[in-house]
């Protein structure tokens, strides 16, 4: 039994704190439209964001490592909502493989076309220098669960799930060519413990956008 009936995924994102580029710039609304004037004692503001695709809780899109691949505002809807399933591998060690007799023996939790997610619990490190400290998923196993499973969405609560044995991003690969999303950095997983969840990931629909950071809820089916 879960909880709260919603549970965050998500990081909130902290500027000056995060490992990838974000910057605010919030002031009042006529120093950018000089054109617009208010009562004083109005409080009117306006921001302006420059960040990477990459902060904070984000998902990455085919067009991340494939020319022609589908962007953030290609990527269809009903890939990013549906039900999901957390696979525990919080017991593996930095640098540790997950390998594909660690997905066989978990098999029979996972449904055709689920959403992923890799427990790993590294996200109690986000903001901290153990961030990049992480086990990964092998190549193989990672071709194994797109034929076998063809998921919707792959995602952990690391900063990555790469096999680091190869220079070409063989996870990745894998994934995007077959039109598979790939989320990194999300938290909380824990709290879904053995449940099965529906979640909702929406990005911002922006053309030719590699990823974008997002806000991901699961809820109780």
């Amino acid at each position: 039994m879960i909880k709260d009936p919603i549970i965050e995924l998500s990081h909130k994102i902290i500027p000056g704190k995060e490992n990838f580029k974000v910057e605010v710039n919030t002031d009042d609304v006529t120093k950018f439209f000089p054109d617009i004037s208010h009562a004083e004692e109005v409080w009117y503001v306006i921001g302006e964001i420059n960040m990477s695709t990459h902060v904070g809780t984000h998902i990455e899109f085919p067009f991340h490592h494939k020319k022609d691949g589908l962007d953030a505002y290609d990527y269809p809807l009903d890939r990013l909502i549906g039900e999901a399933v957390v696979l525990d591998f919080s017991y593996k060690l930095n640098n540790e493989s997950i390998t594909l007799k660690d997905l066989k023996t978990n098999s029979n939790r996972i449904k055709k076309g689920d959403i992923i997610f890799f427990r790993t619990d590294r996200d109690k490190y986000f903001h901290t220098e153990e961030w990049r400290g992480t086990p990964y998923l092998c190549k193989e196993a990672a071709i194994w669960l797109v034929s076998e499973f063809e998921p919707k969405v792959i995602g952990s609560d690391s900063w990555d799930i790469e096999d680091p044995n190869y220079d070409n991003q063989p996870v990745h690969t894998c994934l995007f060519q077959n039109n598979i999303a790939m989320i990194e950095s999300a938290t909380n997983l824990a709290a879904i413990r053995n449940n099965r969840v529906n979640v909702i990931v929406l990005p911002l629909a922006i053309k030719n956008m590699d990823a974008c950071p997002v806000r991901i809820i699961a809820f109780p089916i």
